[in-house]
């Protein structure tokens, strides 16, 4: 193992100190801070298995560092181990005390009294040179704040540790991004002297008409940055279509800029993430509510609200007409918000077609009323209900709702829901029936040979509409492979087969030559855990690409890199 120092902390044995139980606890929380891929890479299994030395050398290793130091803090805060939250801060700051004796850091440079003016039509013109150059024709006057001006905006986090962190805000015209990256950690002096620099950047709203795309992430902001951005946006003639908001500090920041949006006839993509979202709701329905609001696709992630404030937005879907694409990721619905917003779907005035309620810790008792808001349901043609326990039992729940003919659902997606072979005879018998269901998601459930069978006897029903099927670490072994071969043989509407991180083994595979060789056979992209070193296995595959060339063969050797493999066909 690398030694931990590259880390601001000794990792190891901080992570020792837990106990078994807790150390689950940490291992699931990190799933849950992991917004991009600085997780999502690894395998579940290989996390699960680890203890809490291995666990430290898979995050030191293979997990950028930032990302290890700023979580590992905020997963103790949540376990309420300020302990061990307080011993890494303290050994991080007396790192950086010690680095910055080493190599101090220099001090912006004050501009002269009477030059301020001089210096901001200087910078101006500069940035609108960089612009040109890089992107001549219809973009050239996108604004870009370049690399060498790191001390333009504060955007350290002052409750984070001891910068600096790679915090980016972009800034995104139709041809690209321009990027500012962050100054040291802000005082009321640094707010000062760069103000007027943050003003010039956001003067873009008023000279760049083909500005359309907003994103400011991992980011501090002072009140005054706010309020001109606030300003900014509020009076210009924008066309900004999508804005996107993670991880601010203060708390407050999201509820200005949420107000500020309020009328903006050309936003249609918004997006909230953070866990420090307070009072969000209330300003975010006012948006929904005014006339202008062409928002179509809204994502709010890990927001706190109360069950009122959850009704409130429920009514608003009510109401909005535009919005048809809701991504309520990892938030957790307190008393009756679970079943206002089933009540809401069922509402005839409801447009909503995709609903994302992954990790909103869902359980069988919440699977009644989804299932009859699908029967009631116009228009709801996605639903991703990943990383909830609903069970067996709240997969033949949702099944009731799925048979009867009114229901619109297209695509399912029940990744990692603790469904076991029970709720495949359940699923089996639903996509017998002539169900509008093409598309389902069923990785990391543990459905093993019998649960294999159940869905291979579906797949040979002519009434099957299954299109994309995905059992992405699903403990399918090779003994499965001839039912399902039989089955591949038989259908012919399934397009894609995700079968990654099952070992099925040289035996396996030869199994599902006979399918996979035949020209007949619909399918377009199978998706598999191969051993390419193994020169029998490399022989079979080539001789399926001989047979049948429009097959295409995905290698599955670790896992979905950024997110679960069905993500791209859920098109949020």
């Amino acid at each position: 193992m690398l030694p931990s120092a590259q880390l601001g902390f000794h990792l190891q044995p901080l992570l020792e100190q837990l106990h078994q139980d807790e150390l689950s606890k940490f291992k699931a929380l990190l799933r849950t801070l992991s917004l991009k891929d600085e997780f999502q890479h690894i395998s579940l299994t290989e996390v699960e298995e680890a203890d809490g030395k291995q666990l430290a050398e898979i995050l030191t290793n293979r997990c950028p560092s930032c990302w290890v130091e700023t979580v590992t803090i905020q997963v103790f805060d949540k376990m309420n181990r300020t302990d061990l939250s307080e011993r890494a801060k303290d050994e991080f700051r007396g790192k950086q005390k010690q680095a910055h004796t080493l190599s101090p850091v220099c001090p912006l440079p004050r501009i002269p009294e009477g030059k301020q003016d001089k210096y901001r039509n200087t910078l101006k013109k500069k940035f609108g040179q960089i612009g040109k150059n890089l992107r001549p024709g219809p973009s050239e006057n996108v604004h870009i704040a370049p690399q060498r001006c790191e001390a333009l905006i504060p955007f350290c986090n002052p409750k984070m540790l001891a910068g600096p962190f790679p915090h980016t805000a972009v800034l995104q015209g139709p041809a690209g991004a321009g990027r500012t990256t962050p100054a040291e950690r802000p005082t009321s002096l640094n707010d000062q002297h760069i103000l007027p620099f943050w003003v010039d950047l956001c003067s873009v709203f008023d000279s760049n008409r083909n500005l359309t795309f907003l994103d400011i992430s991992q980011s501090f902001l002072s009140t005054s940055s706010v309020r001109v951005l606030c300003e900014k946006i509020a009076s210009a003639a924008s066309s900004l279509q999508k804005v996107i908001l993670k991880n601010l500090s203060p708390a407050d920041a999201y509820r200005n800029i949420c107000l500020a949006l309020g009328g903006l006839e050309t936003l249609t993509h918004l997006t909230f993430q953070g866990n420090d979202q307070d009072d969000l709701l209330p300003p975010l329905c006012e948006v929904l509510r005014h006339p202008k609001c062409n928002l179509q696709y809204l994502r709010l992630a890990s927001c706190s609200a109360t069950t009122e404030q959850w009704a409130t937005l429920s009514s608003c879907l009510k109401i909005s007409q535009s919005l048809t694409c809701l991504n309520l990721t990892a938030n957790e619905f307190p008393g009756e918000a679970a079943k206002g917003l089933c009540r809401t779907l069922s509402h005839p005035k409801c447009f909503l077609q995709r609903l994302s309620l992954e990790n909103c810790h869902l359980t069988e008792a919440n699977c009644k009323e989804l299932s009859s808001a699908l029967i009631v349901s116009q228009r709801l043609t996605h639903l991703c209900l990943a990383k909830n326990a609903l069970g067996d039992r709240g997969v033949k729940l949702l099944c009731e709702g799925l048979s009867y003919p009114e229901c619109q659902l297209q695509t399912l997606v029940l990744w990692c829901c603790s469904i076991a072979s029970g709720g495949c005879f359940h699923l089996s018998k639903l996509l017998r029936q002539n169900s509008r269901l093409t598309h389902l998601d069923l990785g990391l459930n543990h459905i093993g040979i019998t649960g294999l069978k159940f869905l291979c006897e579906s797949l040979k029903k002519p009434l099957c509409n299954l299109r994309c099927l995905w059992l992405w670490g699903c403990a399918i072994s090779p003994v499965c492979c001839a039912d399902l071969s039989s089955a591949l043989q038989s259908n012919q509407n399934l397009i894609t087969l995700d079968l990654g991180q099952n070992f099925l083994g040289y035996s396996g595979i030869k199994m599902l030559c006979d399918a996979l060789k035949l020209q007949s056979c619909p399918l377009r992209t199978v998706r598999l855990k191969i051993d390419e070193s193994v020169f029998r296995i490399r022989k079979l595959l080539e001789e399926i690409k001989e047979s049948n060339p429009q097959l295409t063969i995905e290698s599955d050797h670790q896992g979905p890199k950024h997110s679960r493999p069905s993500s791209r066909d859920f098109i949020f």
